[in-house]
């Protein structure tokens, strides 16, 4: 069966580190938001965090129109990103319409964990995922982080609080959950 790997959560939790590891060992296209949103910041610009928003609105669209293609295809698929309720909804029906065996994987950690890493990845980080300033203000990040939380707290995913995992336990503790779910082989 075609199957379809999710992983979303908490900002600066490790998601685009473990869609690049599980890509690794297997034969998935691999899709993330925050690469297809620097290519349109690098081709398109941006000048307001309204035009960013723009921008990152842009890249869900495009993930969700080439993860269809990759669909029609009968492409087994990761996708990453900070999924919001209504980008779960989309996906969902997407799931349904090409009928994909899912999983959805949620990274979290504690706040202060997650400031500290996020911006330790400042240096690094491409501007548009910058214009929002989290990375100078604790309190806004954290309300950004609980506000995102909330978005989804409905769900029942598997969770994994990385705030007590290295990423090599993480890899090794999801590649686990996906084997026992049939989403990979040895």
């Amino acid at each position: 069966m075609k199957k379809i790997i999710v992983i979303l959560g908490d900002i600066a939790s490790g998601k685009s580190t473990l869609a690049d590891n599980i890509k690794e060992d297997n034969h998935f296209l691999c899709l993330k938001k925050d690469v297809i949103k620097e290519c349109l910041a690098d081709q398109i610009g941006f000048s307001s965090r309204e035009e960013n928003l723009k921008l990152s609105h842009s890249a869900m669209d495009i993930m969700f129109s080439t993860s269809e293609v990759a669909m029609n295809c009968e492409l087994d698929i990761i996708l990453e990103a900070n999924f919001h309720a209504p980008d779960l909804k989309r996906l969902q029906k997407l799931v349904e319409k090409y009928q994909y065996q899912s999983i959805f994987i949620f990274l979290t950690a504690d706040l202060d964990i997650l400031f500290k890493h996020f911006q330790s990845r400042v240096p690094t980080r491409h501007k548009a995922h910058l214009s929002m300033g989290l990375h100078h203000d604790f309190q806004a990040f954290s309300r950004y982080v609980i506000s995102s939380r909330e978005d989804i707290i409905e769900r029942n995913f598997p969770t994994f609080d990385v705030s007590i995992l290295s990423q090599e336990e993480l890899y090794r503790k999801v590649k686990h959950l996906l084997m026992k779910e049939n989403f990979l082989y040895e």
